[in-house]
């Protein structure tokens, strides 16, 4: 019997089973950045050249003459700096007989750019979400014993490494983005009659594009078997409150003094209003007409403000950030530049909590290991 036994072998650790090559399971997801990134139809680039050539020219005749000729390369890139953008929009103002046309005109030209932008953010978001699921993977693993910590600390270094080229792809196209953008929205704000010295800061020339009906809800839920997580409960309704106006008040479409008048809601008139989203105004409904009315008119305790959400439960798992856009309307040169900035700013949104929520993964990971 004890002949019989000598041939047996003892069974091996769960996690010798686990030998298979540990591969970048993302790199897919990182090529579309690098297309987005090399998109090249930047109108101001014209502009540029033609600033360009014209700071030659200046440079040349200011060494004209000269025994110790300097540089004329400074002189080129001043003009290129100061033609870009103004230049490109000139040109289209000497082919067009009204503003109306040179900024559809703008439009035409960037129509390829927003489109070409206008998925990023939903890009960094796959991304993210396949480099999550990867480390989480490693976590399961090492966790269930299928593999050992030797393993595991092998692949958390891969990781690492492969976490810093989606930083780099994803900054890429993200930068080029927001360059184009800019440039987009200055062309339109130079088409629609602004001075050029008022339009340099891309900030400033964004606000006035900003729609509130085109930012995107980006928000993030744990799995632990990494599927797509259910979207977040609608928002309670704001509570409400009775209030009188001492005088009769406009009711308006808009929380403004310009909004358009609705109706008139009658001296002491009880009503039921809630707190807007723009200070200093309630929101109001009379005779099933939804607007909104100053609130410094009205009498009676203000409405309470609305609760605060209720933290999210802390699950175990992949931490998967989804992207919900709204369809944006671009039919008008107007609507298309705004859908410009509402992608950029989405993009901007997606990049930072992409980060975020990757670096947070990699520290569930490291814990489990310490």
């Amino acid at each position: 019997m004890a002949t019989l036994m000598t041939g047996v072998v003892a069974p091996a650790p769960a996690f010798a089973a686990k030998k298979a090559k540990f591969a970048d399971q993302c790199a897919e997801y990182r090529k579309p950045f690098t297309r987005i990134k090399n998109y090249k139809t930047n109108q101001a680039l014209k502009g540029a050249l033609i600033g360009g050539i014209l700071g030659l020219g200046v440079g040349l005749a200011a060494n004209s003459g000269r025994q110790n000729k300097g540089s004329v390369l400074p002189y080129v890139l001043a003009g290129a700096a100061t033609g870009g953008v103004v230049a490109y929009v000139a040109a289209k103002a000497e082919q067009a007989k009204d503003r109306e046309e040179v900024q559809r005109a703008i439009a035409t030209d960037y129509a390829g750019t927003v489109d070409n932008y206008d998925p990023l953010a939903q890009k960094i978001a796959d991304l993210g979400n396949c480099r999550r699921t990867q480390i989480y993977s490693v976590q399961s693993d090492f966790e269930s014993q299928a593999i050992d910590s030797k393993v595991a600390l092998e692949r958390l270094k891969l990781l690492e490494t492969w976490v810093v080229k989606d930083d780099e792809a994803i900054s890429g196209a993200a930068n080029q983005q927001t360059s184009q953008v800019a440039d987009y929205v200055r062309a339109q704000r130079l088409a629609e009659g602004a001075k050029p010295e008022e339009t340099e800061n891309y900030d400033t020339n964004s606000t006035y594009y900003q729609d509130a009906t085109l930012q995107p809800a980006i928000y993030v839920s744990q799995s632990a078997d990494g599927s797509e997580p259910a979207p977040p409960p609608p928002p309670a309704p704001l509570p409400t409150t009775t209030v009188y106006p001492r005088s009769a008040v406009n009711l308006r479409a808009e929380a403004s003094q310009t909004g358009a008048k609705l109706d008139t809601i009658p001296a002491r008139k009880p009503v039921q209003v809630r707190q807007s989203p723009t200070q200093g105004w309630y929101e109001v409904e009379l005779n099933g007409q939804k607007g909104y009315a100053l609130a410094s008119l009205f009498d009676g305790s203000p409405p309470p403000p609305p609760p605060p959400p209720a933290p999210a439960p802390k699950k175990k798992g992949v931490r998967k950030i989804v992207v919900q856009k709204p369809a944006a309307d671009k039919t008008t040169p107007k609507k298309q530049v705004a859908s410009a900035v509402a992608g950029n700013n989405a993009a901007q949104q997606a990049r930072v909590r992409s980060s975020s929520e990757t670096n947070a993964q990699l520290s569930d990971l490291r814990l489990a290991l310490s």
